[in-house]
């Protein structure tokens, strides 16, 4: 007689102990988190020697040199600083050389050397899943967009691990297959000159490991 599979006692209890261990298990799959951000300029801009003024809600200005080219709303990376070095949420952009960021005020003037760029620098082990990029319309001049990453080690462990020629491009997608794997304290450095000045709208797509 044919016995259908569910039927067996056996066979139903390995299904549920397989569903709990399913259920109680880190939801590495689908548990996705993306960060973005979107510019007109290059994916990199230095700040002047302005003093960072206090807009007295929460957030802080900077002053750049020249047009630095990010839209809001936007995470970015800041270097060089002393209070503001990091991950920062753009709020507004008020004028072509300025912008507010989310940040607690303390007095600081910058160098003229410090800059804001297109970085991940994620705090916690994970992996990157892909990369999005929209321009507003395709590129017209031969320029490469890069992202490397910098071990938290030393630039020994310091891999490419994309360079992809922008002409002629709108859309482009990079998709990890495997996922590249990163610990807390790696950076993950975007760069694309944009002499044509697309809009651009990047997508980070990541998900963290237990």
């Amino acid at each position: 007689m044919e016995k259908h599979i569910f039927g067996d006692t056996k066979m139903k209890k390995i299904l549920i102990a397989l569903t709990v261990l399913l259920l109680s298990s880190p939801a590495m799959a689908t548990d996705f988190e993306y960060i973005s951000a979107t510019g007109a300029k290059a994916m990199t801009a230095t700040l002047t020697t302005t003093a960072i003024s206090d807009n007295g809600d929460g957030t802080v200005r900077l002053t750049f040199g020249a047009d630095h080219g990010f839209l809001a709303p936007s995470t970015v990376y800041i270097t060089g600083t002393t209070n503001y070095s990091g991950v920062r949420y753009v709020t507004d952009i008020p004028a072509a050389t300025t912008m507010d960021i989310v940040a607690t005020y303390v007095a600081e003037t910058p160098a003229g050397t410090d800059t804001v760029s297109v970085i991940f620098a994620p705090d916690f082990d994970g992996e990157l899943v892909s990369v999005d990029i929209h321009l507003s319309a395709a590129s017209a001049t031969s320029e490469n967009l890069t992202i490397s990453r910098d071990s938290k080690f030393s630039s020994a462990y310091d891999v490419n691990l994309l360079t992809k020629n922008m002409n002629t491009i709108q859309d482009y997608i990079r998709t990890f297959d495997p996922p590249q794997k990163f610990l807390a304290g790696d950076r993950f450095n975007f760069a694309w000159a944009n002499t044509n000045s697309r809009t651009w709208g990047l997508f980070i797509k990541f998900r963290r490991l237990q």
